[in-house]
């Protein structure tokens, strides 16, 4: 077939080769464009989305306080997430980046989507600022605010992933050609190997340029795959990055995408260290294939220490073919390998924390390696940023809801196409539906009884189109699970999109059905209520809250008082007694707007038949619909009585009046607080009397106990106002001197007790002498716990007693 006369043959099959030749450079030169192109904008795609999160998360410090500046540095993130925006559209160039105008027209209408929804968060975040500013409540613009970001992420995550694909399938359409290009080009290069060979010329210049071609083509395939992988990696960290996880199960997910890349020849193990809040310090966050010996060693790691410390501390790559010095940490039984030790950070440099891989020891370092890992941390970066955006707003969400669900009234958000979109808890319990249950039910066919269904829905459509005013209050019934009708009060406010239109109801509702079925069987029971009223032995008033003017007063008031009916109450009041006069001039705290509203119990003394009255008032509503305040007034005046004897006996000695041992303890534990409060000493003294037992035993109890009187009496006599005498019992006495300054007040007291108790006692013509033995303990210096105090001064006293008698002594421990 192939003769010397089919040189012509190999000329059309050359002419060939050179045009499949022309189209497969065309196809690298395309590949490479899309290379070019593609690699900036992605990078820009993610820029957005980091300097729009940023943006975010500078806000937010700025309203806490955490950062004290304007919103300048917000405005910036924005600026350059609207640069890389029009640099993708028009094209751009920076100190790092040069972007090729997109040419794909429904990606350009994507990104002018990003671009409006970038002014839309700035003039949202600008309205949210100034409400914070003026102090106003922020509950409607914070989450209209949330709702902006959150639907730009996840606009700017699908705009993301369209240039992922767009790309992918532009790499794997050029693929695609090449390979039939190659194929044809194999094809023609053998057809003219074999003519080569036949005439045997240029055989050997030929194979050498199709090998060269060949490899070119390998490498430049090589090339597009490495990126494609790249990219596919970064996206996949991204994609888990938005899935709904928690920080560590995303970080899990990464890390394991990242030690399964083909791109690296890395061991199956490694791990991410996240840097702690205010400390120059790493916490391992996750690991893959560490024994239990090194997590534990690797737990916590300071800046600086191994090599994952130094690429914290440095903010640069630490590379290791080997275990050398700078593997600070090792064990034993550790085998031989070397690391790649990432910092993850943001844009502005802040550490987020270290990705550690692991590679074969011996292992060269080399820059592709190194770029495909700062693009991994940066994406980490990015994604660690956004899941703790996530979680915040998750736990803003979580914290409303929780709110929502203990507060005490019902709460139902209704869009405008009658549908519930929101309840709480006691929307629930009230209705008998789960929360997931009535969440997309049709409020007013499920839950509005029919013979007034027509008429609220109107009213409904009427608010969604703004021809019906809002009625901010209305009572209706609503019809629960087992069919039954209850009555609720509602408060309601129109729910408005980020563009200001009316796109449903919130109202907040109480059930008060009972208070209702109670209203109606109060109006039965009034004239009932009057008849018992008037046959009480107790003065019962009725008046108005508004005009003060007495609307009712029983037959035993009018009795006792006198027939005030139509009087103006503060009037009779103010003239027959100031007390009274100022509780009825306050009586609105008990207004039922108060919190405090119900049944007020207290008590006062009418001046004007001088008898005590204990009077429970409480608010009601009149038979007219008026608030009024009733009021019941007993007359209490015996048990007054007895209850201050009672009180008198249970804190006093019935012998000699004096306070016993529980008001005495009661008034040094309140003189301990004032001491140390004040920085003031005090002296509790122990008396016991000399020689009393004789006179007893043989004089009998009558003329002990008048004794004892007129020792109490002598005592009173030689105490300050600001000091305290108590009997303790038989004939132990107490006393307790306050705001001492220094001993010498103690001392002299004694001086004077002996002088006064040990003077003659003059009775029935027969006299009598007692001595008394004194113990002191002084605070602090002795100690300074009442128990101890009193301890310690009878200790004394019984020294005294054992040694002097009639004396004291000074040399008490201290405690």
């Amino acid at each position: 077939m192939y003769t010397i006369g089919s040189q012509r043959i190999y000329l059309e099959l050359l002419l060939f080769a050179v045009i499949a030749l022309s189209l497969m450079t065309y196809s690298f030169y395309f590949t490479n464009r899309i290379i070019n192109t593609s690699g900036p904008l992605i990078e820009a795609t993610e820029k957005i989305i980091l300097e729009t999160t940023l943006a975010h998360l500078r806000f937010e410090e700025v309203l806490s306080g955490d950062r004290h500046e304007d919103l300048n540095v917000v405005w910036r993130h924005l600026e350059r997430a609207d640069w890389y925006v029009q640099a993708i559209l028009q094209g751009g160039e920076n100190t790092t980046t040069t972007i090729l105008p997109l040419e794909n027209p429904l990606l350009r209408q994507q990104f002018r989507e990003v671009l409006d929804k970038i002014a839309t968060f700035r003039k949202v975040t600008e309205e949210r600022f100034k409400l914070h500013t003026s102090k106003a409540p922020l509950t409607d613009i914070t989450q209209r605010y949330h709702a902006v970001f959150s639907g730009f992420l996840a606009f700017a995550d699908k705009v993301e992933e369209h240039v992922f694909e767009f790309t992918s399938k532009e790499i794997m359409v050029c693929r695609f050609v090449q390979w039939i290009l190659v194929f044809i080009i194999l094809f023609l290069f053998v057809m003219a190997g074999k003519i080569f060979i036949y005439h045997h010329r240029h055989q050997g210049e030929y194979t050498r340029l199709l090998e060269k071609e060949i490899t070119e083509r390998r490498r430049v395939e090589n090339k597009i795959k490495q990126a494609y992988l790249e990219q596919q990696a970064l996206a996949e960290i991204m994609r888990i990055s938005l899935q709904p996880l928690t920080l560590q199960e995303m970080l899990e997910g990464a890390l394991d995408v990242l030690l399964s890349s083909p791109l690296l020849k890395l061991e199956k193990k490694g791990s991410i260290f996240l840097a702690r809040d205010g400390e120059d310090m790493l916490g391992l966050a996750v690991q893959n294939g560490f024994p239990s010996h090194l997590q534990v060693s690797c737990n916590i790691l300071p800046f600086g220490r191994c090599l994952c410390g130094r690429a914290a501390e440095n903010r640069e790559i630490i590379f290791s073919s080997h275990l050398d010095e700078r593997h600070e940490i090792t064990y034993e039984g550790m085998q031989p390998h070397g690391h790649y030790c990432v910092p993850i950070l943001t844009g502005n440099d802040h550490l987020l924390g270290v990705l550690n891989t692991y590679v074969e020891a011996g292992y060269i370092r080399n820059t592709e390696d190194e770029q495909f890992l700062k693009a991994a941390g940066q994406t980490l970066a990015l994604a660690i940023l956004n899941k703790r955006a996530e979680e915040a707003l998750r736990k803003e969400k979580d914290k409303a809801q929780k709110y929502l669900d203990i507060a005490g009234s019902i709460t139902v958000v209704i869009d405008k196409d009658h549908k519930v979109t929101l309840i709480n808890r006691k929307g629930s319990d009230v209705l008998g539906y789960d929360i997931e249950q009535i969440v997309g039910m049709n409020w007013f066919d499920k839950f509005i009884p029919e013979s007034i269904r027509d008429n609220v829905k109107a009213v409904f459509m009427g608010l969604m189109t703004g021809s019906v005013d809002l009625p901010e209050y209305f009572e209706n019934p609503v019809l629960t699970k087992n069919g039954q009708e209850r009555i609720v009060a509602w408060y309601n406010t129109i729910v408005r999109d980020d563009a200001g239109n009316i796109i449903g109801t919130m109202s907040s509702g109480e059930d008060i059905t009972e208070r209702k079925q109670a209203e109606e069987a109060l109006l039965t029971s009034y004239r009932n209520m009057i008849a018992i009223l008037n046959n009480m032995d107790s003065l019962v008033i009725i008046t108005d809250m508004d005009t003060d003017e007495v609307l009712f007063l029983n037959e035993y008031g009018k009795k006792t008082f006198g027939d005030h009916t139509g009087k103006k109450c503060l009037e009779i009041t103010r003239s027959v007694q100031s007390e009274l006069y100022e509780f009825y001039k306050n009586r609105k705290l008990f207004s039922v707007t108060d919190d405090s509203a119900g049944v007020h119990v207290w008590q006062y003394r009418n001046t004007m038949n001088d008898r005590w009255y204990e009077c429970r008032d409480q608010i009601m509503e009149w038979f007219d619909g008026r608030m009024v305040l009733l009021e019941i007034a007993v007359d209490i005046t015996e048990r007054k009585h007895d209850e201050e004897k009672v009180k008198y006996m249970a804190h006093h000695d019935m012998l000699t009046g004096l306070p016993n041992r529980i008001l005495f303890m009661d008034r040094l534990e309140q003189a301990v607080v004032r001491c140390r409060r004040d920085g003031t000493m005090m002296a509790v003294m122990f008396l016991d009397l000399d020689n009393f037992k004789q006179i007893n035993d043989s004089m009998g109890h009558a003329i002990g106990d008048r004794i004892l009187k007129l020792v109490s009496e002598r005592l009173l006599s030689c105490m300050r106002e600001t000091d305290t005498v108590a009997r303790f019992g038989g004939d132990e006495f107490i006393v307790l001197m306050t705001g001492l300054k220094n001993s010498e007040p103690p001392a002299q007291m004694v001086q004077k007790l002996k002088a006064v108790i040990s003077a003659p006692i003059d009775l029935d013509n027969n006299e009598f002498t007692v001595g008394v033995s004194i113990g002191i303990a002084l605070y602090p210096e002795h100690a300074k716990i009442p128990e101890k105090l009193i301890a310690l001064a009878d200790e004394a006293m019984y020294e005294v007693k054992r040694k002097t008698s009639n004396g004291y002594p000074w040399n008490i421990p201290h405690s």
